[in-house]
This record gives structure tokens, sequence and C-alpha cells, in this order.
């Protein structure tokens, strides 16, 4: 069972699952008409992102976790033939099924991931700037998630970067060692009780605001409850990651609940 999970956590299904979700979270909130092919091709190319990105890690800074290493090591011929797949879907709907305009917001959003692994042509990334990191990826996750979309307003792109800059902060706790071996200078360098208690706030803060825009008492109690529960338990890295992308499923699963 255990290696089950880890082969799960390891594949990086949920997170893939979660942002093509949450685009269309998004497209219902925004009641605006929108192609299935978009969330389709979103979680593909977040599939292939996220894996790309562990395999730079690994040949530029010889960067991965055990749950990786194992995962790509013990499955190479799986993963050649999957990412050919996944990679020529990519190409042809891009090319068939993609609007111009919502393929230069993932081209943006694909340069951005590119630099956050390693700026071109010099030793820099932008992971590498303090503090920098969880909002890098809010900023990808809003464009793809919102951006993308034909004329959303914009208080979705505003509640979407809140929404995962609160839940890079959570990431960044539970990677703290990780990140640090790395020299890598995140929110979660700050001294305790504050390393916990900046994150809490900031959720807090994320949960107010979409209270107030939004009136959604049942998931600001749930995401409240889960945040405080990740941030102050200890468990298992997979139960952590599933807990708190399992929120962003879980804002769809309301959605169609209404």
């Amino acid at each position: 069972m255990k290696q089950f999970y880890n082969f799960f956590l390891a594949s990086n299904l949920i997170i893939s699952l979660a942002a093509a979700s949450l685009y269309i979270h998004y497209a219902l909130m925004g009641k605006g008409n929108f192609s299935m092919a978009m969330p389709v091709f979103i979680f593909m190319a977040t599939y292939l992102c996220y894996h790309i990105q562990k395999v730079a890690f690994y040949y530029l800074y010889d960067d991965l976790d055990k749950y990786h290493r194992k995962f790509y090591f013990n499955f190479k011929a799986y993963h050649v033939l999957i990412f050919s797949l996944l990679i020529a879907s990519c190409l042809n709907m891009a090319v068939t099924s993609l609007q111009k305009r919502e393929l230069m917001t993932l081209l943006t959003a694909s340069l951005i991931t590119v630099f956050y692994v390693k700026i071109p042509f010099t030793s820099y990334s932008l992971r590498n700037i303090p503090y920098i990191k969880p909002v890098v990826i809010a900023v990808v996750w809003m464009l793809v998630c919102c951006a993308t979309h034909n004329a959303l307003p914009y208080i979705y792109w505003i509640d979407c970067f809140g929404f995962i800059f609160a839940l890079c902060l959570a990431f960044d706790l539970k990677d703290h060692h990780e990140d640090k071996s790395k020299n890598l200078k995140t929110f979660a360098d700050m001294p305790p009780p504050l390393n916990k208690i900046f994150p809490l706030f900031c959720a807090l803060i994320y949960a107010v605001f979409f209270y107030n825009y939004f009136n959604q008492t049942i998931f600001c109690l749930i995401f409240m409850s889960a945040y405080t529960y990740t941030i102050y338990s200890k468990q298992s890295k997979w139960k952590f990651y599933i807990l708190l992308d399992g929120l962003i499923i879980l804002r769809l699963l309301l959605d169609l609940g209404n």
C-alpha cells in the first residue's frame, strides 16, 4: 500500500487534475463558455511540466527526492512512452484546438517555469531569489487557470493568486529542510513560531477575502481546518500533498454540488 501511495504521489496525477479542475472552477464562477479541450490540455501539460522540471533539477543540480528517483528509474520505458504520447497530444491540441490568446498565455507561463528552474545562459534561477518561490508559482497558476479565460473578472485572478500563494507557504514549511540544504531562502526560514504563524495568517486573510466576495462558508471552514492541521501536525509527505492538493479539487466539487 505504501508503495502505491508513493507511486501515486510521484506521478503528479493529483496536481495535474487539480490544475485542470481549478480552470473549470473559474470558468463556472465567471459563467463563461469554455471548451473541454483546454482543461484536458492543462492536465496533460501540467503533468509534463512537473516531470520535466524534476528531470531538469536532477540533471542540472543532481536534485531529486527519493520518491521521484524510484519513480523514474524503475519505470524508464513507461515514462518514455507516456511522455512521447503526451508531447505529441499537446502539440496537436496547441495547433488545432487552442486560440492564439490562450496559446500565448500558456507560453508565457511555460517561460516563467523555465526561468524558475534555470535562466538560460546564466547560473541563476528564479527560485534562488529569496522569498520569491511562492510568488512565482502563484503567478504561473494564475496565468494558466485565469488568464486563459476570455474576459474573466480580475477578482478571480486575485483569488487564484492568494489561494495558491497560501498553499505554497504551507508546502515551503514542509520542504524547509530540503530547501535549506539547497540554500533556498523561503518564508519557512522565519524563526519559530513566526514560521507557522505567518502562513496561517496569510491563509486567514485569504479565507476572509474569499468569504467576503464569494460567501462560501463551507469551503472557508474546510480550508482553514485543513490548513491549520497541515501546519501544526506531523504526517507523511504523501498525506500532506494529497490534503492540500485536494483542497484545489474540492473547489470544483463544491461548484458541481451547488
